[in-house]
């Protein structure tokens, strides 16, 4: 069920789980904020079948072999799994959260494909890995997220973004990006945004 009003309770939640010492540019909204966000956001989607696989959401977190990368990973995983054992659905499908360490670009392509992955989040540090993650999302269809280096990363081709906009959490879109990843929302969900393409 698409509900403004939950999003924009995550927002003031968010807003007060930001460490004060991050600048704009460098805070990172909490995992359980992310991923309520997450929740939220997919139910504006269009044609939510699109990324149903047997009754389930495919979503995969996809990391780096940095230290900070795969804690933040860790995080997100265990909040989607809290948020799953509460028997919360987007639009009545469950969400299939899993890990995937990124190894090359080859290897995410069949991992993915093996997967049946809908939906990913990046926490990927290297621009180069960043750049080959998505190649491969525009390949498969596939939709990306982050939160990590959210405007720098939206910019640079991840469909949707969570982060910091003068000081207030923001959704940041790449419609450009959005459209290559075969993936289109409801007419609702676009006031809540901030474009930021390439």
């Amino acid at each position: 069920m698409r509900i403004k009003s939950t999003i924009i309770i995550c927002f003031f939640l968010a807003l007060f789980s930001i460490t004060p010492a991050y600048s704009n540019e460098d805070a990172i909204l909490p995992a359980k904020i992310q991923v309520a966000l997450i929740y939220n956001m997919l139910g504006y989607i269009n044609n939510i079948e699109q990324l149903n696989n047997s009754g389930k959401i495919p979503i995969g977190i996809i990391f780096d072999d940095t230290m900070a990368a795969q804690a933040f990973s860790k995080d997100m995983l265990k909040n989607f799994l809290i948020t799953k054992s509460l028997n919360i659905k987007i639009q009545n499908i469950e969400v299939d959260p899993f890990l995937l360490k990124y190894g090359n670009e080859a290897e995410i392509l069949d991992s993915l494909k093996n997967k049946k992955a809908k939906v990913i989040y990046i926490v990927i540090m290297s621009d180069d890995n960043m750049k080959a993650v998505l190649g491969v999302t525009k390949q498969l269809g596939i939709l990306s997220i982050t939160g990590i280096k959210t405007k720098e990363n939206v910019k640079k081709g991840v469909s949707i973004g969570f982060g910091i906009t003068d000081n207030k959490p923001a959704i940041l879109i790449n419609t450009r990006s959005l459209k290559s990843e075969d993936k289109e929302f409801s007419k609702d969900f676009y006031p809540l945004t901030k474009t930021v393409d390439e």
